[in-house]
């Protein structure tokens, strides 16, 4: 809005300097430019630098005021002062002035004013307008709601599964006052297997639950006071195997007792022909061995249980 009414302003001024030099055209011809221009120019608000020499001469009582007449050949030039680019009017030179009285006073002699008074537009210049830098205002993009899936867990898929039947413990015996004889044990396995060598049959291995098997007959005799294959309850050495899951096949059973100790318990085993044809088994690959020693009755107990 400020620039547009500076704009206005500018055009109404140049409007009336052309005004002006119109009718200083056309009042060119009765010598009434000068003072014409002058006041016009004044009233502007420009300034007048003019080399201007009023004649002294006899006014005429006759004449009119509006026809005031200025000699011929005087210089009336004008210089306006204002900012101009492009035809910026050169201000005259002020005429040399002898004293006044003197006939040979040398006035300018020019040609005649131009009849078109150029006038310059006025520049109008805007203080600098420094405007900010265009930001955009930050863009904060809302945040998008999280979605969370919940995990997908597939159900487990239980395989059924047969479980093997957990060992079950054998029947507890008290008030047994025994001896297992380890030694012995080993000691007797070592020689049943040199006379399996002699007769080229294979070596049999100690089996772990045949041999706790074997232990635990001696110790039943024992603590229930018998001496047989078959215990007054009516168990046997199988059905104890069966109880601790037994995975081989049962073959035989070899029982004893007696008082001379455990060497002892081989030679009766061997003296004794079906004994012997069980310890000598083709299909027997494991063995367990069981000496218990009875300190209450001082007999040496042994069992010898065959499988494969």
């Amino acid at each position: 809005m400020k620039r547009f009414r500076h704009i206005m302003i500018a055009c109404t001024f140049c409007c009336g300097i052309i005004l002006l030099a119109l009718i200083a055209r056309s009042t060119a011809a009765s010598g009434d430019v000068l003072p014409l221009a002058e006041h016009a120019y004044l009233a502007a608000g420009g300034a007048y630098n003019g080399a201007y020499i009023q004649p002294e001469q006899t006014p005429d009582p006759l004449a009119s005021p509006e026809t005031d007449v200025s000699p011929e050949g005087e210089d009336y030039s004008l210089s306006f002062e204002g900012a101009t680019d492009s035809a910026e009017a050169k201000p005259a030179e002020p005429e040399e002035i002898g004293q006044m009285g003197e006939a040979s006073a040398t006035k300018a002699v020019t040609e005649p004013p131009s009849t078109t008074a150029t006038a310059a537009e006025p520049t109008t210049t805007e203080p600098a307008t420094t405007k900010p830098p265009a930001t955009d205002p930050p863009t904060t993009k809302r945040p998008e709601p999280a979605t969370t899936r919940p995990p997908t867990t597939k159900p487990a898929t239980t395989v059924p599964t047969t479980l093997a039947p957990q060992p079950k413990m054998l029947p507890e015996l008290s008030n047994l006052n025994i001896a297992v004889m380890v030694k012995e044990e080993e000691a007797l396995l070592e020689k049943l297997n040199k006379d399996r060598k002699v007769r080229g049959l294979s070596p049999l291995v100690m089996d772990g639950t045949l041999r706790e098997t074997a232990r635990y007959k001696c110790k039943h005799m024992i603590a229930k006071n018998y001496y047989a294959h078959t215990a007054p309850d009516g168990s046997r050495y199988t059905q104890w195997l069966e109880m601790l899951n037994y995975k081989g096949s049962p073959l035989g059973e070899n029982i004893t007792y007696n008082f001379n100790g455990t060497s002892y318990v081989y030679t009766q085993w061997w003296n004794s022909q079906g004994h012997r044809n069980l310890m000598l088994h083709e299909k027997a690959t494991k063995v367990g061995i069981g000496i218990v020693y009875d300190f209450d009755t001082g007999r040496y107990y042994g069992a010898m249980h065959l499988g494969y």
